[in-house]
């Protein structure tokens, strides 16, 4: 990589680091002051509460890193724009491809940043923050960590790893008792809530425990009659969005096997495979404010524009994510149309660029 590719590089991470903190303060205050309204419920103080907005910074971060992309770009181009850099280098015999190019090298650094947090951090610490919101609230007789949840039912206790949504809930491991003695082991893949309001187990591994030994049993699937209520499950459901992609591949699998609306994993599924085309469109797009229409402005009108345009961005991309699922519109296609249309815009405005 050569020492102009470093240096453009360099002044774009900066900015889009330095776009990165001020964005994450306004959201984590904001955050904060939600927050606040459960202050009070149970054990939750300001402390949890403050801890639980600190464990959701990953989260955020993924969430923002479009918007943001955009105005570091935006912000770092213009900064040497505005210091005749970019001139310089224009006169240097360094063309507009060339830099485009070196900020794309840009663009997969934070591609496998984006990675990192979505498949390894974030899903750990928004699990971690729920279990703290959810332990300081509910009910005694329930455990919650980060490794799922603990809650006991009769004289059996219960551990179920995560709750998709409020009616349905996977890994679970029932450990029944009789007396102080173990009666038998049961190991769930899900667990559905139908409409009769009974807990429906799929895949079921049973071992139980006689005084001639142990003996095993599988069921495909079994009714599971509990007082344990999807309303107790609320606080401690995951989002989607929040899954690895390992894992909602695994949940679209099992829930269109099963005849039951995957609609909403498939959507999260393919968004986070979209992400990268994203990343790489709202960076694309930022070149064209500097050697465009908005190469003679101040770096606040630009600033201005890329921030209005990062937040049409969110709104069409929010709007077509609910649009795709009350309509039934495949879901890779809801993911990607979103870029594709900004990949549109940013095509029309190269063409003004010289």
């Amino acid at each position: 990589m050569k020492t102009i590719d470093i240096y453009i590089i360099r002044t774009v991470a900066a900015s889009t680091l330095l776009v990165m903190l001020v964005l994450l303060s306004l959201f984590i205050f904001v955050d904060f002051i939600a927050e606040l309204d459960q202050v009070g419920k149970g054990s939750y103080s300001i402390g949890n509460a403050a801890h639980a907005v600190l464990l959701s910074v990953p989260r955020r971060m993924t969430e923002l890193m479009p918007v943001t992309c955009l105005l570091g770009v935006t912000l770092g181009l213009g900064v040497l724009a505005n210091g005749s850099e970019l001139t310089a280098m224009r006169a240097a015999g360094v063309s507009i491809v060339r830099i485009h190019f070196a900020v794309a090298k840009f663009g997969i650094v934070v591609v496998a940043l984006m990675f990192l947090l979505t498949e390894t951090v974030a899903p750990k610490s928004e699990l971690w923050a729920q279990s703290i919101k959810a332990e300081t609230k509910h009910r005694s007789d329930t455990l919650f960590s980060r490794q799922g949840f603990w809650t006991r039912d009769g004289n059996a206790f219960v551990k179920v790893q995560t709750v998709l949504y409020r009616t349905l809930l996977s890994g679970l491991e029932i450990y029944k008792l009789r007396g102080r003695k173990l009666q038998s082991v049961t190991y769930v893949d899900f667990a559905s809530f139908n409409q009769n309001e009974i807990w429906v187990l799929q895949n079921v591994r049973r071992s139980i425990v006689t005084a001639d030994g142990v003996y095993t049993e599988h069921l495909d699937s079994e009714f599971w009659r509990t007082d344990l209520h999807p309303d107790l499950l609320d606080v401690v459901s995951v989002n989607p969005r929040n899954l690895t992609l390992l894992d909602l591949a695994g949940y679209v699998d099992y829930l269109q096997s099963n005849d039951q609306d995957a609609s909403q994993y498939a959507l999260a599924l393919w968004r986070k495979l979209a992400m990268p085309v994203v990343i790489f469109v709202m960076i694309s797009i930022a070149v064209p404010f500097v050697f465009g229409p908005l190469r003679s402005v101040a770096i606040g009108q630009r600033i201005v524009v890329g921030t209005m345009l990062g937040i049409s961005f969110h709104v069409f991309d929010q709007t077509t994510a609910h649009l795709g699922q009350v309509y039934h519109i495949q879901p890779w296609l809801t993911a990607l149309f979103p870029a594709a249309v900004f990949l549109g815009i940013t095509l029309w405005l190269m063409r003004s660029v010289r």
